[in-house]
């Protein structure tokens, strides 16, 4: 989506609806995230940390991310472990929510 405008008050408008509409998703994304976590680990009896970090990469993107390096391992799965995926899931909320923000009805707030 591009848009283009000489008055400052528009781009500002536009600037600040793209910034609300990516906090909510990274705030979904991490909520979804850490609840597939703890249900994973009531299920199969593990005890992995639950924290998920939220990053803003960007001007105007983000991500979560597990910061354990053996959370691939569980995301994906191994020989022994099968797949528990915990980020794959939210990943799609959350560009889900992001685009629901920024359809025309999201819009109408700003």
């Amino acid at each position: 989506m591009v848009i283009r405008s000489n008055f400052p008050a528009v781009k500002r408008a536009m600037w600040d609806a793209v910034r609300v509409a990516r906090d909510r998703a990274l705030d979904e994304g991490e909520a979804e995230a850490e609840k597939r976590l703890e249900r994973g680990n009531d299920s199969r009896g593990y005890n992995l940390p639950t924290e998920i970090v939220q990053e803003k990469t960007g001007f105007q993107s983000g991500l979560i991310r597990y910061p354990n390096f053996f959370g691939h391992f569980f995301e994906y799965g191994t020989v022994y472990i099968g797949a528990m995926s915990f980020m794959r899931p939210p990943h799609r909320k959350m560009r889900k929510r992001f685009v629901e923000e920024l359809g025309e009805e999201g819009l109408t707030r700003f």
